[in-house]
């Protein structure tokens, strides 16, 4: 699913894993995603205030899938029905998206791909600028619906 593109490989196997972020309650930050700053400042879903944070670009080349992604966000009711169901305890999320004619649910985990040695997430991410104050690098990028998301859009990409 990471590399669709044989002929053009967007990562190296060999230097990724698959982690989980740390979500409120969890054990062993060390098993996990390196985002937020577990306990007092865990990775989130969504920020409390509605706000969607800024978006950083990880390694795939989608910036317009991201930017698209941020307009959708700016907009409550609309986040509501992209995101249909989620369990934070499970890593269980269900989106909603609309390809080829058909609204379509996508039901993903929240493993998500990042760097063997640093356990940084290589998707997108979102960072928390309204609570970053002191906060910097993977500690501000806290906010996982974006990364979820390109999860989901990458799990719609035809198997070659």
């Amino acid at each position: 699913m990471l590399n669709a593109n044989k002929a053009k490989p967007l990562y190296k196997m060999e230097e990724m894993v698959f982690r989980r972020p740390c979500w409120k309650g969890q054990p062993d930050v060390r098993e996990h995603l390196n985002c937020g700053a577990p306990p007092a400042d865990p990775p989130v879903l969504l920020l409390d205030s509605g706000s969607i944070g800024s978006i950083k670009q990880g390694q795939a080349a989608n910036c317009w899938l991201l930017g698209a992604a941020a307009c959708v966000a700016t907009k409550p009711d609309l986040m509501q029905g992209l995101i249909v169901d989620f369990s934070l305890e499970w890593g269980v999320f269900t989106f909603r998206i609309f390809k080829d004619g058909k609204w379509k649910h996508v039901t993903i985990d929240d493993r998500l791909p990042a760097n063997k040695d640093t356990r940084v997430c290589t998707f997108a991410v979102g960072v928390d600028t309204e609570n970053a104050a002191g906060h910097q690098g993977t500690r501000a990028q806290r906010v996982m619906w974006i990364s979820l998301f390109e999860n989901t859009s990458r799990s719609l990409l035809p198997l070659h």
